[in-house]
């Protein structure tokens, strides 16, 4: 059974706990209760689709709220309170997935365009169905994959975030397209990050750990290189 009141109580307290693990993180807001609302309403939403289609390995409350959800919340605070990108400056989520993090940034970020590009049709049906149901007037689907998204939407000067795609060169260079020296390109995937530096210049760092297990994590910001 879903019992909100304990989950809601969990994100918070997971929350709190990663915020404690970094001093970088000292300035990122409380989660409002609004915000719960809208993570909550995505969280029933991924277990119930999840039940059906391959969206995340582990569905229970636990696995999604340490492995899913708090890195996604971590992602959407460092873009706004570490990095303090524009609410102007749009963010690309490349390989959205399940929505993680696009459509987490989304319900914390309302005031940023976001532009999810998934390219396989079962989860971009998901995202679909959660922008529909969350009223999420802030989000642009694209079932395409990165190369052809670039082709077919010329947008320069975005946040580029993307959370478990290997980026081979092509696709690198397709990103350094879409980043300006006012943008990022938000990387979660810290072991493949030597190709990076051919393209991008390292701009901030954080290390974070996330509950229950003090699991290590990083995010790094690159950015423009001319």
């Amino acid at each position: 059974m879903f019992n909100s009141k304990k989950i809601q109580g969990k994100i918070i307290d997971w929350y709190s706990q990663t915020l404690a693990s970094s001093s970088p993180f000292s300035p990122y807001p409380a989660l409002s209760s609004e915000e719960l609302n809208g993570l909550m309403s995505y969280m029933g939403l991924l277990q119930r689709w999840g039940a059906k289609i391959d969206l995340v390995s582990d569905l229970s409350d636990d696995s999604i709220i340490g492995k899913h959800l708090i890195d996604s919340i971590i992602l959407s605070r460092f873009v706004n309170f570490t990095l303090k990108v524009s609410p102007e400056v749009a963010l690309i989520d490349v390989g959205s997935g399940a929505g993680l993090p696009g459509l987490v940034s989304a319900i914390l970020d309302q005031s940023r365009k976001h532009y999810l590009v998934e390219p396989r049709k079962k989860r971009w049906v998901f995202l679909s169905e959660v922008v529909r149901q969350l009223k999420l007037a802030n989000v642009e689907l694209h079932c395409s994959d990165l190369a052809v998204f670039c082709k077919s939407l010329k947008i320069n000067g975005s946040i580029v975030t993307h959370r478990a795609l290997d980026l081979v060169d092509d696709l690198l260079i397709c990103v350094k397209n879409l980043i300006s020296k006012d943008s990022y390109l938000v990387d979660m995937v810290v072991d493949k990050h030597s190709k990076n530096e051919a393209y991008f210049n390292l701009k901030e760092t954080i290390v974070y750990s996330l509950p229950p297990d003090n699991a290590k994590r990083t995010i790094v910001a690159w950015g423009y290189k001319a």
